[in-house]
């Protein structure tokens, strides 16, 4: 009798509200929960007003405007969204996978509440899962919705090129892709999708999306914000470095001079310094000029001096040794192949410089 009676009272108290929204200036569209816990306090009979990025925005019982961010301490009960409530039961015990099939269930619902916050919980559990389709999803909605929020989360993508959802992502984004019309949506489209090729192992297909992306977009062609300008960048040096695996190493080198003042995020930057060394190298070819070689023992160097604590600085380093072998300073080189063996264990360069010190007399 006493449980019939508050589930009457929070009908009535939900009633009451509806009834005094223009005074509490609550819009009639509003959607009401039963109860929001965030870090383990309850707040009751709450109106949801609506999502925004990770906020939820709403009003409680006495009208007071207030907003939680939507984490994982946050937890939503709504009477009738059986599907949500469960879903984030599901989230809440770290259920993660039932948890994303009953919030792609909620992700149907015409309330844009309701759609919103399913969306982005869905990438939360599907990361959580391993369910990168349901991931890509949840990002799809919150695109289309918040195009400058999206751009800044950080979306993992599985690293097996055999993951079985990789392929069904493709053709989600591929679909976005065919159906936006709006330029800032599908350049973010278009990285994400090339990314997912570069997962995928997709080399033709990164090309076909990296030409898309710099088509028309050049880094020099006016304004544009800098997740633009990064996916534009990105797009150059994957064209940049297929040149270079075509032996086309003075088109890439024109490219790469081309690119340079667009180049300030760190990860180009060490990309464009191991490129340039690259092309350079690839340039002198068989030459034994002393002054050339010296100046690519110093392209590398620059790599490692500068990012030192980066997978091409072994790399970097592992290439001038070599140089400083054509140079004929086996010194230099035993000293440098030890460098690498040491500080870089556990990576492909440095199994390489063990295998080089053994060939040159170096190893101890």
């Amino acid at each position: 009798m006493k449980h019939s009676l508050m589930n009457r009272n929070n009908r009535l108290l939900k009633v009451a509200l509806l009834s005094a929204a223009s005074f509490l200036a609550i819009p009639l569209s509003t959607s009401f929960a039963d109860e929001l816990v965030s870090g383990g306090i309850p707040a009751k009979d709450i109106a949801i007003d609506k999502v925004d990025g990770d906020k939820l925005f709403y009003k409680t019982s006495n009208g007071t405007n207030a907003e939680k961010a939507i984490n994982e301490k946050l937890k939503l009960s709504v009477t009738d969204e059986p599907n949500l409530t469960a879903a984030e039961d599901f989230f809440n015990k770290q259920k993660y996978s039932d948890a994303v099939d009953n919030y792609l269930k909620v992700m149907r619902s015409p309330k844009p509440w309701l759609k919103d916050f399913a969306a982005y919980r869905l990438i939360k559990s599907g990361e959580k899962a391993d369910r990168f389709d349901a991931v890509v999803t949840g990002y799809l909605a919150v695109l289309q919705k918040n195009p400058t929020f999206a751009k800044e989360m950080k979306i993992s993508i599985p690293t097996d090129p055999k993951n079985t959802y990789l392929k069904t992502a493709a053709t989600q984004i591929d679909t976005a892709i065919t159906a936006t019309r709006d330029p800032a949506i599908n350049s973010s489209l278009l990285s994400f999708r090339m990314n997912i090729a570069r997962a995928m192992g997709d080399q033709a297909k990164v090309l076909e999306l990296a030409g898309k992306l710099t088509q028309g977009n050049g880094a020099g062609t006016g304004a544009v914000d800098a997740t633009t300008l990064s996916n534009i960048v990105e797009g150059n040096l994957s064209l940049i470095s297929a040149s270079i695996e075509k032996k086309d190493y003075a088109a890439a080198t024109k490219a790469l001079e081309g690119c340079k003042a667009s180049v300030v995020d760190q990860k180009h930057q060490i990309e464009w310094l191991w490129l340039t060394a690259v092309a350079n190298e690839g340039q002198l070819g068989d030459s034994k000029d002393a002054a050339k070689l010296k100046d690519l023992a110093l392209d590398y160097l620059r790599v490692s001096a500068n990012f030192s604590g980066t997978p091409r600085a072994g790399e970097a380093l592992l290439k001038t040794a070599k140089v400083m072998e054509k140079l004929n300073d086996i010194k230099a080189a035993t000293a440098i192949y030890q460098q690498v063996e040491r500080e870089f264990k556990g990576q492909p360069a440095s199994s390489e410089a063990k295998s080089n010190l053994t060939r040159i007399g170096g190893a101890k």
